[in-house]
């Protein structure tokens, strides 16, 4: 693979620093306002990947792969739309978990509400062999985790995936995804310049509004499922930063941000959190759903995050007897 501003195979590739546009060899270039879907991160992810076939030369394989990330875009399938369909108010009166991955994530309290609905993201798959719970939905929508994990990501047994469209971008379809439209912000870099940031959709129609967090995506898809009671679990809301990457991204130095010690290893690439920008997320889901009539309870062992209401999960639990477990 070579990077932009480098040489190699016979081709050259150059990217502008603020990711405007993309030439091979100075003869094929596309703008960024072409693909809006693209937040940077992703498209920095798509830019280079070469084809294995040994057959073709360096620069077609480049040129190959530029034709089907940049003209192929990702589609919501017929499939989607039926699979979709199929969870709108499914739910309707039922309470769910959203699985966060902060350090205050047990193996035992994922046992406690195993049988309850449940979601969760990311590199939740390293707490499996503690327990025999597994999420009903797992979301992923951060670019570099899904390029980073794609491997383990594609292996999962047990859940639905729930993906947003771009995230196909990044990596290969499975036929257990299902994908979901999405409802940009009018700036993936300064967000929080618009006033009505973020948007929030609980019809699958419409899309699922980016605010930034997978959390906030969950609630969304929550939402369009009908739960009227939606419990978070595992939200500390409380990050210590690696080394600076630049471009919004830090390189982590060992630091424990998650429920497992090896969740991000050293030297690994990741996005820095930017709170306030989190925290205008989770006051518009608090917003939304109160007008809805969801209830959104913060049921975390330890968080910093005063947005949503505070109950123990024992009390949650204990108000969920009076109902037989779904799932």
């Amino acid at each position: 693979m070579t990077w932009p501003g480098q040489t190699g195979s016979g081709f050259t590739a150059a990217l502008t620093p603020d990711l405007d546009s993309f030439q091979f060899n100075g003869e094929q270039s596309c703008q960024r306002a072409d693909y809006p879907d693209r937040s940077p991160e992703i498209l920095q992810l798509e830019r280079l990947t070469l084809g294995p076939k040994p057959a073709l030369t360096a620069s077609a394989k480049l040129k190959r792969e530029f034709k089907r990330l940049f003209t192929s875009k990702p589609k919501v399938l017929a499939r989607d739309k039926e699979q979709l369909e199929s969870h709108s108010g499914r739910y309707q009166g039922q309470t769910c978990f959203i699985i966060g991955n902060g350090p205050s994530l047990t193996a035992e309290d994922l046992t406690l509400i195993k049988g309850h609905v449940s979601f969760a993201s990311n590199k939740i798959y390293l707490i499996y062999p503690q327990t025999e719970w597994r999420p009903d939905f797992y979301t992923v929508e951060d670019a570099l985790v899904m390029s980073q994990c794609y491997e383990q990501i594609a292996s999962l047994e047990g859940s639905q995936k729930l993906m947003p469209l771009q995230m196909m971008s990044v990596g290969k379809r499975t036929k257990d995804m299902t994908v979901f439209p999405v409802i940009h912000p009018k700036s993936w870099e300064t967000p929080l310049e618009d006033p009505a940031f973020p948007a929030f959709s609980s019809d699958f129609d419409e899309g699922i509004a980016w605010g930034s967090t997978v959390v906030y995506t969950q609630i969304q898809l929550a939402a369009a499922m009908g739960f009227t009671t939606i419990c978070i679990l595992g939200l500390d809301h409380f990050y210590i930063e690696g080394k600076s990457a630049g471009a919004g991204k830090l390189v982590s130095e060992g630091e424990r941000n998650h429920f497992h010690a090896d969740y991000r290893p050293k030297g690994e690439i990741w996005h820095s959190p930017n709170l306030d920008v989190l925290e205008r997320s989770y006051a518009r889901a608090q917003d939304e759903a109160k007008a809805r009539g969801i209830r959104i309870v913060n049921c975390s062992r330890k968080t910093r995050l005063g947005t949503f209401e505070r109950m123990s999960l024992e009390d949650v639990l204990r108000g969920m007897d009076q109902a037989p477990p779904t799932g």
